[in-house]
């Protein structure tokens, strides 16, 4: 998505928050608004599991967020047609240079790169996702403050 020049366009005309709500739902993504903070993100590949947590009290307990993943809502699904998943804050969306820099570093195939290139801006990647896509549910907690991409689960 973030490569995407149909994307671009769709944000650049004055990187309003409402055409960037509209163009991350449009491309497969899922907009969520986080309070500031610091963050960590755990992920287990071989489950699928990604979580986002804040970094309030120090490192979450990771392992009792997904053990009690039932206290979270289901809010939407994405589907990942790549091997990795990026969070972002907005304001990297709205940084069209940064965005044509990452453009190009995927074009050359330099794929390390342009991932260094988000991490290095405030943004997380990470893998664990089967490289023919995957749909996976988003989950959050009542609070808002945590985020969770899983497959459904029954």
């Amino acid at each position: 998505m973030l490569s995407n020049k149909q994307f671009h366009a769709m944000i650049a005309p004055g990187y309003e928050e409402a055409n960037i709500r509209e163009a991350v739902k449009r491309y497969c993504g899922f907009y969520v608004e986080l309070p500031l903070g610091e963050y960590s993100v755990y992920r287990d590949p071989y489950q699928m599991i990604i979580v986002l947590a804040p970094l309030e009290n120090g490192e979450p307990d990771f392992s009792s967020i997904i053990d009690n993943h039932d206290e979270l809502k289901a809010s939407g699904k994405i589907f990942i047609d790549t091997r990795c998943v990026a969070f972002l804050d907005e304001d990297l969306l709205k940084d069209g240079v940064l965005l044509k820099e990452f453009t190009t570093l995927r074009l050359r195939g330099e794929d390390k790169q342009a991932r260094d290139l988000i991490r290095n801006n405030g943004g997380a990647v990470r893998y664990g996702f089967s490289s023919v896509g995957d749909e996976l549910t988003v989950h959050l907690s009542d609070d808002g403050k945590i985020v969770a991409l899983w497959p459904q689960r029954s």
